[in-house]
């Protein structure tokens, strides 16, 4: 990855870090628990302190070692669409790749997509998207 795409993807290029050294785990996707952030002389993005005890700081030869689609694939299916469905109820509209990639959580229970693919609603039950009308 370029310094440049590490520049405008710094935020997600933590949180694929932390992903990597422990799986699962996740922060608000702004990565304020994990730490500061500044610029430094050169006007690269830095990290000023470190606040994930358990969890290596990473270098930035560690964040520019990361393909970027492959941090913005991750991003995309842990945050951003995750916080899109909950931020755009009643429906947010998804294909089923990606919706079948999507991590859902518990707080996702009842919510409802617009599968764009089979076009149909279906909502989240704890364990499945169910659907609830019939095909549109």
């Amino acid at each position: 990855m370029l310094q440049s795409d590490l520049n405008s993807n710094f935020l997600q290029s933590i949180l694929y870090y932390i992903d990597q050294q422990i799986s699962g785990r996740r922060y608000d996707p702004y990565a304020t628990q994990c730490g500061t952030y500044s610029y430094d002389g050169s006007g690269n993005l830095q990290i000023d302190t470190w606040l994930i005890g358990d969890i290596t700081q990473p270098s930035n030869s560690t964040l520019l070692s990361y393909t970027l689609s492959n941090i913005i694939t991750f991003y995309t299916n842990k945050y951003a669409n995750p916080y899109a469905i909950l931020a755009q109820q009643p429906f947010f509209s998804i294909t089923t790749t990606d919706r079948n990639n999507l991590e859902t959580t518990l707080i996702q229970n009842g919510y409802c997509i617009y599968n764009s693919t089979a076009g149909i609603v279906q909502f989240w039950n704890g364990s499945a998207w169910v659907n609830i009308y019939g095909t549109l």
